[in-house]
């Protein structure tokens, strides 16, 4: 049996037309075996909006998915209508094009529960340019 990830966990993805950045991400997150929840904030325009929810209704996922249009929003407005659906424990806001280490997202998890004057956490970033 697969043993998913971060179940208690809600990753929030804002996207303004950059399909090809979501369904990558979505790849990745089933690759690594995540298994909380995404909400996939989409201020695409109309016929990408569709495209994505297209690849979302036909894809085998390892985790839930919601995904919401927002069109006309931007980013932090989108990311405060959609933050009222998380159910989860735990929440993260991560930008489409940004892409969370499944393991370091457990480790900051148990960090939290393990330091409860704590609120917020985060790990090491890298950075790479792609020519």
């Amino acid at each position: 049996m697969l043993k998913l990830f971060c179940k208690d966990i809600t990753l929030i993805i804002p996207t303004l037309n950059r399909y090809e950045h979501v369904i990558t991400y979505l790849n990745y997150l089933t690759n690594y075996n995540y298994g909380g929840v995404v909400i996939l904030a989409d201020s695409s325009e109309s016929e990408i909006f569709n495209k994505t929810k297209l690849y979302i209704n036909n894809k085998v996922l390892n985790f839930n998915i919601l995904h919401v249009d927002c069109k006309n929003l931007k980013n932090f407005e989108a990311i405060k209508k959609v933050s009222e659906l998380v159910e989860t424990e735990y929440c993260m806001f991560i930008p489409d094009d940004d892409f969370v280490i499944i393991n370091t997202l457990e480790k900051c998890k148990n960090f939290l529960i393990q330091n409860l004057d704590y609120s917020a956490v985060g790990g090491i970033t890298f950075l790479a340019i792609l020519n």
